[in-house]
C-alpha cells in the first residue's frame, strides 16, 4: 500500500492555499472531529450534496488536518468542460458516467484506494434540494468492500446558501457559516459481497449520513441558511 505523500497532488498544493483564501472571504468555516481522517491508508469519503462547492469545501478541510487529497468521482460532463475538466484531470479526479453503472470508475476508484489514497463519492448521486437526504446509491460501499477501505461519512452544511444546485445566489447573510463533520469511520467486511450486504452496508452510512448533517446545520446556527 502506497503512503499518503503519493496522494499529495502538486497542482493541488499550489491550488490549495488560493482555493481556501477565495473560500474564507465567501465563508465562515468550520470543520468538526477533522481528526477522523485518516493520517495514512486509504478511506472512501463520502458526504451529502447540497452545492458544487462541496468537493473542494471537504477537500480544504482534509487538507487542513493531513495535507492530503481526495480523489472524487466527477461526472464525464464536467470532464468535457474545457476549463473545468482540465481542472479536474490536472488534480486526478475519477470520471464518471453518472446514471450508468460505470464500472470502468468504480474500477479506477478501487485501485486508487487499494493503493492508499482517499477517494470521495457523494452517496446521494447527485446534488439534493430537499430537506432530506435521498435515497443512497450502493458505490461508496462497493468500492470500501472491494479495497477494504473505511467509510467516512461527512456531513455539511451552508454551501448551498451561496450557491444551490440552481446557481450562484448573492442574499443574506452575506458571510454564511458553512459546518463540515466528519463522522467515525466505518469499517466493511471484504466478505461481504451480496447485493443485501451492499445495500446494508449503504444504509448504516446512509443513516450515519443523516445525523451528521443534521449535527452540520445544528452547528451552523442562524448563520447558515435552509433552504429557501
Amino acid at each position: 500500500m502506497r503512503e499518503p505523500h503519493d496522494d499529495r497532488n502538486t497542482t493541488w498544493t499550489y491550488a490549495r492555499p488560493l482555493v481556501t483564501g477565495v473560500f474564507h472571504t465567501m465563508f465562515r468555516m468550520r470543520f468538526v472531529d477533522i481528526e477522523n481522517v485518516p493520517l495514512t491508508g486509504p478511506a472512501v469519503i463520502s458526504p451529502n450534496h447540497i452545492s458544487p462547492l462541496d468537493p473542494l469545501i471537504v477537500g480544504v478541510g482534509t487538507a487542513k488536518h493531513c495535507s492530503r487529497m481526495i480523489r472524487f468521482l466527477s461526472g464525464t460532463e464536467f470532464f468535457a468542460q474545457p476549463w473545468v475538466g482540465k481542472g479536474l484531470r490536472a488534480l486526478d479526479q475519477i470520471p464518471l458516467r453518472r446514471g450508468e453503472n460505470d464500472l470502468e470508475a468504480l474500477g479506477n476508484a478501487i485501485d486508487a484506494a487499494k493503493e492508499g489514497s482517499l477517494v470521495g463519492l457523494f452517496p446521494e448521486g447527485k446534488i439534493n434540494n430537499g430537506p432530506d437526504l435521498l435515497r443512497g446509491r450502493r458505490g461508496a460501499a462497493r468500492i470500501a468492500v472491494a479495497s477494504g477501505a473505511p467509510l467516512l461519512p461527512v456531513g455539511i452544511w451552508g454551501t448551498q446558501v451561496r450557491f444551490p444546485g440552481g446557481g450562484w445566489k448573492m442574499r443574506r447573510p452575506i458571510h454564511p457559516t458553512v459546518v463540515v463533520v466528519y463522522g467515525e469511520p466505518i469499517p466493511v467486511d471484504q466478505d461481504a459481497t451480496s447485493a443485501r450486504e451492499i445495500l446494508h452496508i449503504t444504509d448504516d452510512l446512509m443513516s450515519e449520513l443523516a445525523k451528521l448533517r443534521d449535527r452540520a446545520k445544528e452547528l451552523a446556527g442562524r448563520k447558515g441558511y435552509a433552504w429557501d
